[in-house]
């Protein structure tokens, strides 16, 4: 109990008391800003790969372990310099 009420105390000093930063459109929030996203630039920390390609819209998983050639060269991917 003590750690989930801790964490709880330290969002609400946060912007918007922990709840993310909303998008809205025509008034009603339709995703929130910073979540999920792709980093494809050199100035941003790599991201996890993803197997929907950090949509949004979709959640899945890929099931491919740690010995799988196409899993293997996506991996290479995100890790090689642009």
């Amino acid at each position: 109990m003590i750690y989930p009420l801790t964490i709880y105390g330290i969002a609400q000093l946060a912007p918007n008391q922990g709840k993310g930063e909303t998008i809205l459109v025509n008034g009603k929030v339709v995703g929130y800003q910073k979540l999920g996203q792709k980093f494809d630039n050199l100035n941003y920390f790599w991201g996890c790969p993803s197997a929907v390609d950090c949509n949004a819209a979709g959640s899945a998983g890929s099931n491919k372990g740690p010995n799988n050639e196409e899993y293997l060269a996506l991996v290479q991917k995100e890790l090689t310099p642009f």
